[in-house]
């Protein structure tokens, strides 16, 4: 089937209570582009939910690390308050472990921020023509505006009878569809899309790198946060693209 039960609900209820369709119609003042990506949004794309593990699901991962912090910086607070709690006498030992703890999540935060712009950086810059690797205040351009997002991209029949031991994870970035033309479609370990999308008032295209797949364990998604999710007919589209790519066979030869 094109569609997932799921998306027919979603389809169904666009049509009773969506009035962005006829809004846009209705506008004079709206510019076609605009049009074309909203609708796009509306038909390939929906709001995520309380299952992480669903596929299609589309992660935040600088919101998870924004997260991560706010709680490391809470977490601090709280046990130094609770410090007045326990014998003065262990109070200064007490104080150490908490600043110990915590300057080690700190650490772990930096490294996880590192990597995961190192990860963006890699994934946009291998997907530019490489007539633009000497223009380097258009790639600084376009590096400053990419938003870092993972794909839950595990097959739907594993995740319908609770079969995944391990869900997989596709890393990606969001670039403003302007970019477009600067480009390189034709590497098969890339997934750019076709359509481009409206997100938080930007047009943007997904572009996804097949080479950084990875899988986590249930316990490890429940630390995801949900962006939105992509429908099943785009969600087909990228898993048919990287099972091309995984199943693809090389060729030994002599130059």
């Amino acid at each position: 089937m094109t569609l997932t039960f799921t998306d027919n609900i979603d389809n169904s209820i666009d049509k009773l209570i969506n009035k962005s369709f006829s809004d846009l119609i209705s506008s004079t003042e709206q510019h076609i582009d605009d049009f074309t990506t909203v609708m796009n949004k509306l038909l390939l794309i929906s709001d995520g939910n309380d299952d992480v593990t669903q596929p299609g699901n589309l992660f935040s991962p600088d919101m998870e690390i924004q997260i991560r912090n706010c709680k490391n910086e809470d977490d601090l607070i709280k046990r130094k308050t609770g410090i007045s709690r326990i014998p003065e006498a262990e109070q200064k030992d007490a104080l150490s472990g908490i600043e110990k703890s915590y300057k080690y999540e700190k650490q772990k935060i930096k490294e996880a921020i590192a990597s995961s712009k190192k990860t963006i950086n890699e994934i946009t810059v291998s997907a530019l023509k490489e007539s633009l690797y000497s223009d380097e205040v258009l790639i600084k351009q376009i590096l400053e505006t990419v938003v870092s997002i993972e794909l839950n991209i595990t097959p739907l029949c594993d995740y319908a009878q609770e079969k995944a031991k391990r869900y997989r994870i596709l890393p990606g970035v969001m670039i403003k569809s302007g970019y477009r033309e600067h480009l390189n479609f034709a590497p098969s370990y890339l997934y750019i899309s076709d359509a481009d999308f409206r997100i938080d008032n930007v047009d943007y295209l997904f572009l996804f790198d097949f080479r950084f797949l990875y899988s986590l364990v249930k316990k490890e998604m429940e630390e995801k946060i949900v962006k939105c999710r992509l429908k099943q007919q785009l969600l087909s589209d990228i898993q048919i693209k990287l099972g091309s790519h995984v199943n693809r066979s090389g060729v030994v030869f002599v130059n």
